[in-house]
């Protein structure tokens, strides 16, 4: 289905270098993703929303980070998996963080939140967890899996770290950390 609407697959990246075939990482590897295995997940995540311009029409449940040394700011997030009618409008669903000279050469990180969902995430995959993905063209990598707070995913190239902060199951939400170096 994916396909048909112009998408390509979800890969892992673990060591973020901008390719998907080396070191057993896998161009399907993206188990929280409906285009990496789509028998595990039921869910198209943030980046490909994005690609696809979904959130267009949500601009409220977008917050982007913009670029700056010294920037350093606390966001709170609701998770991906929430339906119309379960999600709180004042919070967003999708961090993009602007990322210009990373390692994986693209422009933005995707950071999504996951919470087990009997329709979206049937198959607690990432459940609790924070996952960071770059797009390019239609391809959603994903570069790191944030499940214990203090968690962290660094890219020095881009100079910014992000950090699973908490997460308030009460709210279905996480609070992720965004720090630039320079």
């Amino acid at each position: 289905m994916g396909h048909n609407i112009g998408l390509s697959h979800a890969g892992n990246d673990d060591n973020n270098d901008g390719d998907t075939n080396d070191q057993g990482e896998s161009e399907y590897g993206a188990n929280g993703a409906f285009m990496g295995n789509s028998w595990k997940s039921r869910l198209f995540g943030s980046a490909h929303r994005e690609f696809m311009g979904w959130y267009e029409s949500f601009p409220g449940y977008t917050t982007t980070i913009r670029q700056s040394a010294g920037n350093n700011a606390d966001y709170v997030v609701q998770a991906v998996e929430l339906t119309a009618g379960e999600l709180n409008s004042s919070l967003p669903q999708l961090l993009k963080v602007e990322s210009n000279g990373s390692t994986n050469g693209e422009n933005h990180y995707y950071v999504e939140y996951h919470i087990p969902h009997n329709v979206l995430n049937p198959y607690p995959h990432h459940a609790n967890a924070v996952t960071i993905h770059y797009l390019n063209d239609g391809t959603a990598n994903q570069v790191a899996t944030l499940t214990t707070t203090g968690d962290q995913f660094s890219d020095s190239s881009a100079g910014v770290t992000i950090e699973l902060k908490s997460k308030d199951s009460s709210n279905n939400s996480a609070t992720i950390a965004v720090n630039y170096s320079n």
